[in-house]
């Protein structure tokens, strides 16, 4: 048994029953364990996939009531949508607080000396980490989709909160770099290969599909964001 880590914010209810590693940083329940050893950087993902099914919490493992939270990067906000469970409020900011990856600005995740389990990286961890985080409150109406390769949630509602570094920013302080991240979006789309099993045709109409996705969403959070600076 392992202390909690000194400096570390205090623990909610849900967070404080979850084991600590040898480092005093709570374990997740998203967390795979690698010759019995908790290994931050692998998604355990059936126990992922089932926890969103069965509305849990893929931070503590509890169960989830009618409001689901989702911390994210811009693209995901933009597109409303991520490969990252619900969870619940107090375990979304706890986790803005104290993890690492989320706190230090420069901070990469390691990739050396990863384990050969299939499907246990998840891709959506990308080296460097997104500038700000968009905290999404959906009310009931998450959609789950999922495979053995992947788990997607999605969301129709725009109801966010934006974090960067250590603190809350203002909506009008996130727009820049949701514009940035669309263009960098967009321009994606562009390098995107075309599947070998795909027709020219069918490529074309993907990307159109996908640039007026992202064009139609960016506005429209762009326009929640313009509201919000009006309220405020």
């Amino acid at each position: 048994m392992f202390e909690y880590r000194k400096g570390l914010p205090d623990r909610p209810e849900r967070i404080a029953r979850l084991p600590v590693d040898e480092r005093g940083y709570p374990i997740p329940f998203f967390v795979a364990y690698v010759d019995g050893a908790p290994d931050f950087r692998i998604v355990d993902h059936p126990k992922v996939v089932d926890a969103a099914l069965k509305q849990k919490c893929f931070i503590c493992g509890d169960k989830l009531g009618q409001h689901f939270f989702f911390a994210m990067g811009p693209r995901s906000a933009i597109l409303r949508k991520t490969n990252h469970g619900p969870a619940h409020k107090e375990c979304i900011e706890y986790s803005l607080s104290a993890c690492p990856f989320i706190l230090y600005p420069n901070v990469q995740r390691r990739r050396a000396a990863l384990p050969d389990i299939p499907l246990s990286f998840d891709q959506s961890m990308q080296p460097a980490r997104p500038p700000i985080y968009a905290v999404a409150h959906v009310f009931k109406h998450a959609q789950i989709n999922h495979s053995p390769e992947s788990l997607v949630c999605a969301w129709e509602t725009i109801d966010y909160r934006f974090w960067r570094d250590d603190r809350w920013i203002t909506p009008a302080e996130a727009e820049s770099y949701i514009a940035e991240e669309s263009e960098r979006y967009q321009a994606d789309l562009l390098k995107t290969a075309k599947p070998g099993d795909w027709s020219q045709a069918r490529m074309d109409k993907w990307l159109q599909d996908s640039q007026a996705e992202a064009t139609q969403k960016t506005a429209q959070l762009l326009a929640w964001i313009a509201e919000q600076k009006k309220n405020h």
